[in-house]
């Protein structure tokens, strides 16, 4: 089994590249950039919705429907790499 990741531990090593990937593109294309998480814990904690409101991101973190398709490519090739 892999290793799994909590809120802290997300917002401690993850959140922080990932505010400066925002930042540098929010400057280069000059349009708004959302952040799109899936529904895992450590996106949705109450930590991590803090973190992003204390970074000034809460408001381009896009909800994510809990029924709705993954926009991640990879997501659809798993299956044919794992046969």
């Amino acid at each position: 089994m892999g290793k799994t990741i909590n809120a802290k531990g997300y917002c401690e090593y993850i959140v922080p590249d990932l505010t400066k990937l925002w930042y540098n593109i929010s400057q280069e294309t000059e349009n708004y950039v959302y952040i799109v998480q899936d529904g895992a814990c450590p996106h949705t904690a109450n930590y991590t919705k803090k973190v992003y409101s204390d970074k000034g991101l809460a408001n381009y973190v896009f909800p994510w429907a809990a029924c709705s398709p993954d926009l991640n490519l990879i997501e659809g090739v798993w299956r044919l790499i794992k046969s």
